[in-house]
């Protein structure tokens, strides 16, 4: 947890107010709202079969945007402290041969190889344990809602789009330096929640912290399951730590565009 110092001139609801904020910073989901009819517009097309194991895995064949080029966009920003460190593990982590990065290219690619991957095999997991889903046919990097987020699930009748933040990479890698992992293990974290969100079709919660909760129990189960202790332990943590996550902002609900279904 981190720590806030209080100086003279802060009220306790200040110094209450301030440590929210800081806990705010590792919010995973977007509420997508009204700008869901936007992002199934501006979404590539995918083929839900990768996921359900109906269609050819995916296979990265084009860079949309080399480590460098990454490196300058971001650079050109005013960075914070917790910005400057992101960068710096971003940095290193492109810096891997290819072979061992897991997880590579434009959010688009990185989710398609995700989801005709890892994706796969959690989609069995939960449609085992009765879940029902929407299915994910569109892809998009754009500006979330909450600036702070790094993905979201827009959804539309029976389908949803996948987006992922402008700041994806550099996101991740603040999330991967705070949990103390790599960035393709937080990538997996962070697709993983996404698609257990994408299997709440049909369920309905009293409010958006036990849709979290819902999220994040599941996770835990599924990466217990696994062996996969160190995203077992994430998902544990952001349990733990849900009001404090998503309680002082609108945390994920589904946006529902308006079209019929």
């Amino acid at each position: 947890m981190p720590v806030i110092m209080m100086n003279a001139s802060q009220s306790v609801d200040e110094v209450v107010k301030e440590s929210q904020n800081k806990w705010q910073k590792y919010v995973v989901d977007s509420p997508l709202g009204a700008g869901a009819n936007e992002l199934f517009e501006k979404a590539a097309r995918i083929d839900p079969g990768i996921y359900k194991g109906e269609a050819k895995p995916y296979q990265r064949t084009e860079v949309h945007e080399s480590s460098i080029e990454t490196e300058k966009r971001m650079s050109k920003k005013s960075e914070s402290l917790d910005d400057r460190l992101g960068r710096q593990h971003y940095d290193a982590g492109k810096r891997l041969p290819a072979d061992r990065q897991k997880y590579s290219g434009s959010f688009e690619d990185v989710a398609k190889q995700y989801l005709s991957g890892e994706g796969k095999e959690l989609y069995g997991y939960l449609r085992a344990k009765g879940r029902d889903f929407y299915d994910i046919t569109g892809i998009v990097s754009a500006k979330l809602k909450d600036d702070r987020a790094i993905a979201g699930l827009a959804i539309k009748g029976k389908d949803a789009v996948l987006a992922g933040s402008h700041d994806f990479e550099k996101r991740i890698s603040q999330l991967a330096r705070h949990y103390g992992v790599s960035g393709d293990r937080a990538k997996s974290y962070v697709l993983a929640h996404e698609f257990a969100h994408a299997s709440q079709k049909g369920k309905y919660f009293d409010d958006d912290i036990q849709r979290e909760l819902d999220v994040e129990n599941t996770l835990k189960e599924y990466f217990s399951a696994k062996g996969d202790k160190d995203l077992a332990d994430i998902a544990g943590d952001r349990a733990s730590n849900v009001t404090r996550n998503y309680g002082g902002a609108r945390s994920y609900k589904p946006a529902q565009a308006s079209s019929a279904n």
